[in-house]
């Protein structure tokens, strides 16, 4: 393992912390997480250049002769801005929290340690979702497979704070939104109890 990396704290997408997850049908299950850091804050702006220095140098190791060097070298971090799935499509027009950001993304076969904003582990899978300000530690690894290029290896990861869940999920309130079925149901309810206690005293 070479030298470990610490993020700056971002917004967390695609968490798979507790349960390890295929990022493509047929591939092998890991644990991963990707972490969003923006392109305007001052600490991420000054950390970027370290981690692309560090994966020249991976590169550089694992490949040292440039003209035969592969090309489209995959990288374990994308521009946000331009980032496209498989299908070619911008994942922004998807996820428009990827818009102005850099995007880490980190994986391990071994289950990481997950601690919270206090550094004690954290073991209830409900406080980790998308959408909260974590942290990864990673070391940078080549591979030289069928695709090729640089991975981040996650070691640790850390909930900075609680954050809006992504995509909108829990962010309304169920009595809210069931407010019409609940009412009826609650009336049905009620004309069903006074028809037996109608019955119960004639």
């Amino acid at each position: 393992m070479g030298k470990s990396f610490v993020t700056p704290p971002g917004i967390t997408c695609f968490p798979s912390l507790f349960k390890p997850g295929a990022a493509v049908e047929g591939a092998e299950p890991k644990y991963a997480v990707t972490i969003l850091l923006n392109k305007d804050d001052a600490k991420v702006q000054a950390w970027i250049p370290t981690l692309a220095t560090a994966i020249s140098e991976a590169i550089t190791a694992t490949w040292p002769d440039e003209a035969s060097r592969p090309k489209n070298l995959l990288k374990c971090i994308k521009d946000g801005d331009t980032f496209t799935d498989r299908d070619g499509n911008l994942k922004k027009a998807s996820y428009p929290e990827f818009a102005n950001c850099y995007a880490l993304d980190a994986r391990t076969k071994k289950r990481p340690k997950i601690v919270g904003p206090n550094g004690l582990e954290l073991l209830d899978e409900s406080e980790i979702y998308s959408g909260i300000i974590g942290a990864a530690a990673f070391h940078l690894y080549s591979f030289d497979n069928v695709t090729k290029g640089v991975n981040a290896g996650l070691e640790c990861f850390m909930k900075v704070a609680d954050g809006d869940p992504l995509g909108g999920g829990g962010s309304i309130n169920p009595q809210d939104a069931f407010a019409d079925l609940i009412a009826a149901n609650a009336g049905a309810t009620q004309r069903a109890a006074a028809k037996v206690g109608a019955e119960l005293f004639q």
